[in-house]
């Protein structure tokens, strides 16, 4: 066996060991017996339309990063990107905001691009997002304003009457 090889199976060793460890440690007080009934009775299909709705949005997602990065005059796969998209997210669940380095990281040593152009359009990405945000925002106030002024009025410039009473 290589060298190369018996490096491979010791990360996956590794790896294997620490994800049933945490499997472990997240299920080592629960009542098993309800966890499987809770299993059997579930319903598969809101699961299944969740699975299906959250890969289209991930797919997306990847389908808008790779229209920003072929303006920029480079071109990779979307199977590539939605790679390093996934890869972002399980960066965030590790430390918060290492997703969007760690995707450009990815997608710099997969496809060659330079890593502060794909930096770039994250940061673009990002402000797009926030554009869109607040535009979110301003509807919902000018369409909702009456609802808005009521529930700031009950529990924001008032919240004292609330806990008191009108005594």
């Amino acid at each position: 066996m290589k060298k190369n090889g018996i490096f491979s199976a010791i990360k996956y060793v590794i790896f294997l060991s620490l994800g049933l460890g945490l499997l472990w440690y997240v299920t080592r007080n629960q009542d098993l017996h309800k966890l499987a009934d809770e299993f059997k009775s579930a319903n598969y299909y809101w699961i299944g339309l969740a699975i299906v709705s959250g890969i289209l949005a991930h797919l997306s997602r990847a389908a808008r990063w790779n229209l920003i990065i072929k303006s920029m005059g480079y071109k990779t796969r979307l199977s590539t990107t939605f790679y390093a998209v996934m890869i972002g997210y399980f960066a965030n669940m590790i430390v918060p905001r290492l997703g969007e380095v760690s995707r450009c990281g990815v997608l710099n040593k997969n496809s060659k691009i330079p890593f502060n152009i794909l930096l770039g359009t994250v940061v673009a990405e990002r402000l797009f997002d926030s554009l869109c945000l607040l535009l979110l925002i301003i509807l919902v106030v000018f369409f909702q304003f009456e609802f808005l002024k009521v529930f700031l009025n009950k529990y924001l410039f008032h919240p004292l009457s609330l806990s008191f009473g009108n005594n």
